[in-house]
Parts: structure tokens; sequence; C-alpha cells
């Protein structure tokens, strides 16, 4: 693509706000009150613990990805049900505030939602990687994160989340500081491992 492709481009997507803004657009995709309206019931029912508020939300064939949580997906009202009652059962004062306004699409019906997150881990949880349940540590965090929803008729129908999931364990106490003195310990191994597996590299590439 060429500058100025590229600037008739952005030329294009700011006509477009324009008339998001003004609800000109006349392309059946929700207007922006709708979608805020949409974020504020979910916000409500997440804060209140009400899985079947949430569900509301949700179109019946819900995909929730969460791939800093060692790969977690839920696909269908049935898996993501399942995920919601275990992960406001293992942490039951799990609680969101939203610093910022939601960032709402132009071309699709997306929506792009930065949150806090805060909570006390007091009851085992099913990691999505792991046979064995986690066991409660009773350590409480809070993290901000990022969530990247997709919307159909009016409902959720696809929606992604984004966090650092190294400080989550670390404040949960399910992972060691790294300034911590295990992981400094670990350091001479890591730079073992890590010397093996350039030699690796180059006899890949050799």
């Amino acid at each position: 693509m060429s500058v100025g492709q590229t600037v008739s481009e952005y030329e294009r997507l700011y006509e477009r706000v324009g008339e998001l803004a003004n609800g000109k657009l006349g392309n059946g995709l929700p207007g922006p009150s709708e979608m805020r309206d949409l974020a504020v019931r979910w916000l409500d029912a997440w804060n209140k613990h009400d899985v079947d508020g949430i569900l509301a939300c949700t179109t019946e064939d819900i995909v929730m990805a969460d791939p800093t949580a060692l790969g977690l997906v839920a696909r269908g009202r049935d898996e993501f049900r399942t995920f919601c009652g275990d992960f406001i059962n293992s942490f039951p004062d799990i609680h969101f505030e939203i610093p910022h306004a939601p960032y709402v699409g132009v071309e699709e019906a997306r929506i792009a939602v930065q949150w806090r997150m805060s909570g006390t881990f007091t009851r085992e949880f099913a990691a999505p990687a792991s046979s064995v349940p986690l066991a409660p540590t009773g350590r409480s965090f809070a993290i901000d994160g990022i969530d990247l929803y997709e919307l159909r008729d009016g409902r959720v129908c696809s929606w992604l989340l984004y966090y650092d999931a190294y400080t989550l364990s670390e404040q949960l106490g399910l992972a060691p500081p790294l300034d911590g003195r295990l992981m400094r310990m670990l350091a001479p191994a890591q730079r073992v491992g890590a010397a093996l597996m350039r030699r690796k590299a180059r006899r890949r590439t050799s």
C-alpha cells in the first residue's frame, strides 16, 4: 500500500467516525449508545456475580478466549456458564472497574474496553492447562487488562482477554517475584539452558 493510499484510507476512516457520531451510517451496526448500554449491563452483571445476567448479554455460540491463561477457550453458553460459575466461586469478591470510556468500532460491531480487576483467591480453581485444581492461597490481587468484544444482534459473540498473567500469578502467590531470591537462584540454570538452546538453533540453521 502506498503512502497516498494509506492517507486516503485514514481520511475515509475519519469520515466514517463522523458519520457514526452523527448516526448516519445506516449499515445495520449498533450505535454507540447501544454498545455502551450493553457494556454497562455486562459490567453490572459481573460485579453482581450474576451468571444468568452475564449469559443474557451473549449469543448462544459465544466464544471466550484467554490466551494469557494457558490457552483457555470456552465455546458456547454451556462452557461459558461453567467458566463464569467456577471463576466467581473461586474469587467470590471479584470486582471490575472501567477507568475509561470503551473504544467503539466503526467498520464492525466491536468494542475494546480497558479494565481493572480485583479479588481474593479463596476457593480452588481448575486451571485450563492443569488436571489438578489450584489450591486457594487467600491472597488478593488487582491487575489491569483489556477486553476485545465482537457483537452480533446486540450481544457478545466473541470475547478476547489480555492482561499480565505473571503479575496476577505473583500477586496470588502462584509464582515467585521476578526480583526475588528464588528467581536469582534459578538464573544460572536459565543461562545454561539458554546457551544450549542457542547451540541447537545454530545447528538447525547450519
